[in-house]
C-alpha cells in the first residue's frame, strides 16, 4: 500500500490530474496509480484489464504517465516504462483507431513537455511505434534537434506514407544527410536519387556509406558512374567504412533485372575488367597514374597497373619521367608477363605489368549476373 499511496501522491501535484473518471468514478489519477501498484502483473488477465484501463484514459493518461518519469539520477522509471510501452502495443493492435489517436495525441504533448534528454528520447521510441503518416510534420519539428534527429529521421523511415516530408527534408537539407539517405533508401524515393548524387562531393566516409547504399537501392543509369568509380576506388572489394562495392553490385543487379542496357552494359564491363587476363606480347592502351624517380606507373585495365622503367620510357637516354610522359597521359604499352617488379611501356616500348585481382567473395556474387548478361548481349 505504500508504493500506492506515494504514486497517489505524485499524481495529485500534477495539474491535469483531478477531472476525467471512469465507469467506477474513478479518476484518470486513481487509474493510473491503480494500474501502476499492479505492474508488472502476475497474471495474462490482470496485465490485459490493467492496459486496457490505461489505454482508456486517451491521451490525459499518456501524459500523466510520462509526466511521472524522472532523470536517471534521480530515480527509477522501469515500472512507468513497461505502462506505455504495454498501452502503445496494445492500441496498436487490430480494431483499436480511436483509442490509437488519443495515446498518439498524448506521446505528442508529452514529448512538448518533457525536459530530460533520455525520457524524451523514450517518449519519442514510443511514439514511432504507433505514428501514422500524418503525424510526419511532429518528426519534421525534430528533425533537427541535436539531441532527437536521428529518433525524427527514424520515425520518418518507419512509416509508410512519409516520402513526402523525407525528401522536402532532403531538397531543404533540413537535418542529418546521413539519416536521410538511408531513410530514402528504406523508402525507395527514386526521386531523391539527384540530391544523393549531389551530396557524394562534400560526404564524409559515415555519410558516403548511407549515400551509397540508398544509390545501389533506388539508383538508375545516372548512379553507376558515382558506384562505379567508388567500387573501382576499392578494387572491387569489401570495404566496411564505406561499402561502395555491394551498393554497385546491387545497382547493377537490379538494373540488369529491368533489362537496363546501362546497366548490363557496366556489369559486363565490371566483369571483363575483373576477370580480365592479360595476354603476352598484346598491346594496350593505359593511363599514366603516377611518377616515381625510377618510371610511371600504368593503369591498362581496371587495377590492373604496372610500371614503365625510366631505362624503357624512349629509345634514347631519358633523364626524368615527365620528359616523356606525365601523370593523365594516355599511352599504349605491350605486356611483356608479370615479374616481381611490374613494368610497362608506351607504344614503340616494352612494357612487363603486375596485375591485382579482387576477393574471391567478389566474382562469386558477380556471377549472379553473369548468366543474365549472356543473354542480354545481343540487346547492347
Amino acid at each position: 500500500m505504500k508504493k500506492l499511496f506515494m504514486i497517489l501522491a505524485l499524481a495529485a501535484l500534477l495539474p491535469w490530474s483531478a477531472v476525467a473518471q471512469d465507469a467506477r468514478q474513478r479518476t484518470t489519477a486513481t487509474i493510473v496509480a491503480d494500474a501502476l501498484d499492479q505492474l508488472p502483473a502476475d497474471k495474462q488477465k490482470t496485465y490485459d484489464n490493467v492496459v486496457k484501463d490505461l489505454a482508456s484514459t486517451g491521451a490525459e493518461g499518456i501524459v500523466q504517465l510520462a509526466g511521472m518519469l524522472v532523470p536517471a539520477d534521480q530515480g527509477k522509471n522501469a515500472t512507468l516504462e513497461y505502462a506505455l510501452y504495454a498501452v502503445v502495443s496494445y492500441v496498436t493492435g487490430p480494431d483499436k483507431d480511436a483509442e490509437r489517436a488519443e495515446v498518439r495525441r498524448g506521446l505528442m504533448q508529452a514529448i512538448d513537455k518533457c525536459t530530460d534528454k533520455a525520457n524524451k528520447a523514450f517518449l519519442m521510441n514510443m511514439f514511432q511505434r504507433c505514428a501514422i503518416a500524418e503525424d510526419a510534420p511532429f518528426f519534421v519539428k525534430y528533425a533537427k534537434d541535436e539531441y532527437l534527429a536521428d529518433w525524427a529521421i527514424n520515425g520518418l523511415a518507419l512509416i509508410e506514407g512519409t516520402d513526402e516530408a523525407i525528401l522536402d527534408l532532403m531538397k531543404n537539407d533540413g537535418a542529418c544527410r546521413e539519416k536521410l539517405a538511408y531513410a530514402a533508401g528504406d523508402h525507395k524515393l527514386q526521386a531523391a536519387e539527384p540530391i544523393l548524387i549531389g551530396w557524394v562531393k562534400d560526404a564524409d566516409a559515415k555519410t558516403k556509406k548511407a549515400i551509397y547504399h540508398a544509390l545501389g537501392i533506388i539508383g538508375t543509369a545516372k548512379s553507376l558512374p558515382v558506384l562505379g568509380a567508388a567500387a573501382k576506388a576499392a578494387n572491387y572489394d569489401w570495404e566496411p567504412e564505406i561499402d561502395a562495392n555491394s551498393a554497385y553490385l546491387r545497382l547493377i543487379k537490379n538494373l540488369a533485372a529491368k533489362n537496363d542496357k546501362a546497366g548490363i552494359a557496366a556489369a559486363k564491363a565490371t566483369i571483363e575488367g575483373i576477370i580480365f587476363e592479360p595476354e603476352v606480347g598484346a598491346i594496350y592502351e593505359g593511363v599514366v597514374t603516377r611518377a616515381i624517380p625510377i618510371g610511371a606507373f600504368v593503369e591498362f585495365a581496371p587495377k590492373k597497373e604496372g610500371m614503365v622503367h625510366i631505362s624503357k620510357l624512349d629509345k634514347k637516354r631519358t633523364e626524368k619521367v615527365e620528359d616523356v610522359c606525365n601523370v593523365g597521359d594516355k599511352i599504349k604499352v605491350k605486356f611483356l608477363g608479370t615479374d616481381d617488379v611490374p613494368a610497362l611501356e608506351i607504344d614503340h616500348i616494352d612494357y612487363a605489368l603486375g596485375t591485382k585481382f579482387p576477393a574471391i567473395a567478389v566474382l562469386s556474387v558477380l556471377r549472379a549476373v553473369i548468366s543474365h548478361i549472356i543473354l542480354s548481349y545481343s540487346k547492347i
